[in-house]
């Protein structure tokens, strides 16, 4: 069964939820109460059930209401954590940093390098590969030459 439900659908069910209330729930997620009204009825159309039972003056989840909320909270909750987990992988927070360098700067220089990396980007992965300068040369040049190939900021690997 696809329902086909956006994540805005969930935050709209859930606000009614939590907020007892369409009016309430438009005012807590700033758009009008119409816009509620027709988002439940939409995702009531396209999950085949009631999830509010409606009176003049309540509005009180029926048991299928319930579950969907329980539902969708987690999706919600799993959503928000994907995408900070992504904007931290943009943000170079966490990943994977390949570096290519000498023997002799190996280690000598990297050990302290990556101390001071690993401060400031305590989840991100760095592999070390040591090779004579012209592996070196030709290593760089086929990570540059990856679109996917990112800057992390000259600051964490200065010398300093």
């Amino acid at each position: 069964m696809s329902m086909n439900l956006a994540l805005r659908h969930l935050r709209v069910v859930v606000a009614v939820h939590d907020e007892n209330g369409y009016t309430a729930a438009a005012k807590s997620l700033h758009v009008a109460q119409s816009s509620v009204s027709r988002t439940v009825e939409e995702v009531e159309r396209r999950v085949g059930v009631l999830l509010f039972d409606r009176t003049t003056r309540r509005v009180t989840p029926t048991p299928p209401g319930e579950q969907f909320v329980a539902i969708a909270r987690k999706l919600l909750a799993d959503s928000e954590t994907a995408f900070n987990h992504f904007d931290g992988y943009l943000r170079g927070r966490h990943g994977l940093v390949s570096v290519a360098t000498l023997a002799s700067v190996a280690a000598t220089m990297i050990p302290t390098v990556l101390s001071g990396f690993r401060q400031h980007r305590p989840q991100v992965e760095v592999a070390v590969q040591d090779a004579f300068s012209l592996e070196v040369l030709d290593r760089v040049s086929q990570v540059a030459s990856h679109e996917r190939c990112k800057r992390l900021g000259r600051g964490f690997l200065s010398w300093g």
